[in-house]
C-alpha cells in the first residue's frame, strides 16, 4: 500500500490521508497488515522530512590557568633575588596576557541561543562550548540526520593553522592547531549539493586570520 505525496500537499494533510486510508482498511476488513503498512508509511513520511535546519555553534575560549598563576605569584613572594625576581615578574605578566582572554564568544553563544530559541524560528541552534577537535568531528558524524545547515565557529584564528581548537574539554587551558586542510577535509564530505551530498550551506568564521580557512571552505564547496 503506497501513497505518494501528492503535489502540494504538506505533510499534516499527507498524514491526515494516510491515516483515514488506514482506518477504512481496517473498517473493510482488509486486515491488520494493510494497517502496518500504512502506519509504516505515516512513519516514512515523517522520517523523510527533516527536522527544523540546524545552526551548529563552535565556541572556543580556554580557562585561565589560575594554579599555574598562584605558584609563580608565591614564588614570586618568596624570592629575595632582585634580578630572579624581574625575570620572573616578566613570565608572570606574559603568563597572565596568554591565560586571560580578551574575546567572549560565551556571551556571544548566548546571544545567539536566546535568538532562537523563539518558536517561531527558523533555524534551530545548537552551541557547543569548549569544543575540541574530536568534538567537532563527531558533530560532523550525524551532521545530515541533524539537518545542519549552518557552522558557526567563534574563538582565535592564525592563518598557518586556521581555527584554534582546545586540547581537553575538561581542563581547557590549552589551545590545539589543527591543519586546514584536515579541517576543510571533514566539511567537504558534508557540504550541500552534488559534490558533498551533505547539507551544510555556510560557514561562519568569527576568529583572526581566517581569510586563508575562508578560501579553502570555498573550494570545498562552502559558499
Amino acid at each position: 500500500m503506497v501513497l505518494p505525496q501528492e503535489e502540494g500537499e504538506t505533510l499534516l494533510v499527507q498524514r491526515q490521508r494516510v491515516c483515514a486510508r488506514a482506518q477504512s482498511a481496517a473498517q473493510g476488513g482488509v486486515g491488520s497488515a494493510a494497517v502496518g503498512l500504512a502506519r509504516a508509511k505515516m512513519t516514512n513520511a515523517s522520517a523523510t522530512h527533516a527536522e527544523k535546519p540546524c545552526i551548529e555553534g563552535f565556541f572556543c575560549k580556554k580557562n585561565c590557568n589560575k594554579k599555574e598563576i598562584l605558584r609563580q605569584i608565591a614564588y614570586f613572594k618568596t624570592s629575595a633575588n632582585a634580578t630572579e625576581n624581574e625575570e620572573k615578574l616578566q613570565q608572570l605578566e606574559s603568563l597572565v596576557v596568554d591565560s586571560v582572554e580578551s574575546i567572549d564568544v560565551l556571551k556571544e553563544a548566548q546571544e545567539l541561543n536566546m535568538l532562537f530559541t523563539h518558536a517561531r524560528a527558523c533555524f534551530h541552534f545548537h552551541p557547543n562550548p569548549q569544543p575540541t577537535f574530536e568534538h567537532f568531528s563527531d558533530c560532523m558524524m550525524n551532521a545530515r540526520e541533524r539537518n545542519v545547515r549552518i557552522l558557526h565557529l567563534a574563538g582565535h584564528g592564525q592563518s598557518q593553522c586556521g581555527f584554534f581548537w582546545l586540547k581537553n574539554s575538561f581542563t581547557a587551558t590549552e589551545y590545539e592547531a589543527i591543519p586546514t586542510d584536515r579541517f576543510t577535509g571533514l566539511i567537504k564530505t558534508e557540504v550541500a549539493g552534488p559534490g558533498g551530498g551533505g547539507t551544510i550551506e555556510c560557514v561562519v568564521l568569527n576568529a583572526c586570520e581566517t581569510e586563508k580557512m575562508g578560501k579553502a571552505l570555498r573550494t570545498a564547496g562552502v559558499c
